[in-house]
């Protein structure tokens, strides 16, 4: 997996890169090579579920309904089922489109940070949602809007080693 992330505001760049190859993970923050207990957790998780509601399904033993859900700021509850699903003992609460049954967020870390999926698109036959927005304890701190999706196209291996650090003695 790698992930870059552009911070750049006015004439000051600032660029974080993650990288997790082979259950390792780094960071390259402006050049500058960095490994951290909290990236190699973060990435860890995100790895185990790239693969989103396929690996919920596929992973997971624990699925119920919420029966009663509270309308907030960012969806409205007429609208969504709630299914909670049990992930290695931590609670993921999914909000489904009552008409399309597609997900349109994720609710993890006891509420303290809410995905919302939308912009659904046909790729190859598979509804993807190419917009991601994230709130952390209620403030944006996320967004990803895209404009194509590849799916089983050709990487370069290389890609996933670059930056790497050399092992420890």
């Amino acid at each position: 997996m790698k992930i870059d992330q552009d911070f750049t505001a006015y004439d000051h760049p600032f660029f974080f890169t993650y990288y997790y190859n082979g259950g390792e993970v780094w960071a390259v923050v402006n050049l500058g090579v960095r490994q951290n207990e909290r990236y190699t957790k973060r990435l860890t998780k995100n790895m185990r579920t790239v693969d989103g509601m396929a690996y919920y399904l596929a992973d997971c033993d624990t699925f119920y309904l919420v029966a009663d859900v509270a309308d907030d700021s960012l969806v409205a509850a007429s609208s969504i089922d709630r299914v909670g699903i049990v992930d290695q003992g931590d609670t993921v609460l999914f909000d489904l489109d009552k008409k399309t049954h597609l997900p349109v967020r994720r609710i993890e870390d006891r509420g303290s940070v809410q995905v919302l999926f939308g912009d659904y698109r046909d790729t190859n036959g598979i509804k993807i949602p190419y917009q991601r927005t994230v709130y952390q304890e209620g403030a944006l701190t996320e967004e990803q809007k895209l404009d194509e999706i590849l799916l089983n196209g050709k990487i370069d291996d290389a890609i996933f080693e670059e930056f790497r650090p050399k092992p420890k003695p």
